[in-house]
């Protein structure tokens, strides 16, 4: 009797050492991830610094990081905020600038000790890219030069040294993509409200898949004639495929959606030289009015007189080169 009481009462103890002990470890694992963390910001500066420096000739300005308590844990998590990119082609005359309020990035404990800044997941917000191509150069001069440049690029692809090659995990929110060349005709303008996805590195193939909701304001291949699909929201989940040794991004089928049309999509890019595509649309039971207004405006105009009652099929193709 006395016996069994005496076990009992050792045991409680034990029980409430054991629980002590794992809310110290719970509790010292998020402090020392923010510490290394917060002793880590210099080095995360420095090191986007130096790579931006490598692959552009513009201005990389970065206002403030942070280190996250418990966002990035078990990973360190850190805030980039009020970031600033500028750069000018002397070439093309072809300005970009990016604005950024916030980026919230983990890395991993391990990487960050043996000073190795790749992301494991990557959150943007807030944030505004914009190229404009304002030339006084003559239509055939810029064409030969922007040709020229082209093919000098022709020297295969590798993810950003920040981008963890096992996988990262990435999400855009509000990111307005505005793209200008008056020279060529061309003005494209997209909101991503919505994009996340997951990105894999190997020796010959970069990988993934995309969720993405992509507000659609302008789409002008030609501004001369219009734009397309003015005012649609896009959405659908892709995966795709980039071989690296010859620049061929490939999305096999997967269902895009353009406001209430469904669309069966595919699509392939090659890099090389001049830049190829071919994309296609499939739909059985289009919704023809509705069609019409995601028409470029002289096309628009051309099918304006016919009215169609009954959904029919479309299949488009497109094929071809582009120089930008």
């Amino acid at each position: 009797m006395d016996n069994t009481s005496k076990n009992k009462k050792s045991k409680k103890p034990n029980w409430i050492k054991r629980i002590l002990i794992a809310l110290g470890l719970l509790f010292l694992a998020p402090l020392f991830l923010f510490t290394l963390g917060w002793f880590s910001r210099d080095l995360l500066i420095d090191e986007l610094q130096i790579w931006y420096e490598a692959n552009s000739n513009g201005t990389l300005e970065i206002g403030e990081v942070n280190a996250n308590f418990i966002t990035g844990f078990p990973n360190v998590g850190f805030s980039i905020e009020d970031v600033k990119q500028s750069s000018f082609d002397t070439i093309l005359d072809k300005r970009t600038i990016i604005k950024l309020a916030r980026a919230d990035v983990n890395i991993a404990a391990k990487d960050l000790i043996q000073g190795n800044i790749q992301f494991r997941n990557i959150k943007i917000r807030d944030a505004r890219v914009h190229t404009q191509v304002l030339t006084e150069k003559n239509l055939q001069e810029y064409i030969e030069l922007k040709l020229k440049k082209q093919l000098e690029q022709n020297s295969g692809f590798d993810l950003p040294s920040w981008v963890h090659p096992n996988k990262t995990n990435f999400q855009l929110q509000n990111v307005h993509f505005i793209a200008e060349n008056k020279i060529l005709h061309k003005y494209f303008d997209l909101v991503a409200e919505n994009v996340s996805g997951q990105i894999r590195s190997g020796d010959e193939v970069i990988s993934g898949n995309i969720t993405y909701e992509v507000f659609i304001n302008d789409l002008g291949f030609n501004t001369r004639k219009g734009s397309f699909i003015n005012g649609a929201l896009a959405t659908g989940s892709p995966e795709f495929e980039l071989k690296k040794s010859s620049n061929t991004l490939s999305l096999p089928a997967f269902k895009l959606q353009l406001d209430d049309q469904n669309f069966e999509a595919e699509a392939q890019f090659v890099f090389n030289e001049l830049t190829e595509y071919e994309f296609s649309l499939k739909n059985e039971i289009t919704d023809f009015k509705k069609i019409q207004q995601f028409l470029a405006d002289s096309l628009a105009a051309k099918v304006k007189p016919y009215q169609l009652q009954d959904p029919i099929a479309t299949n488009l193709k497109l094929k071809g080169k582009a120089y930008e």
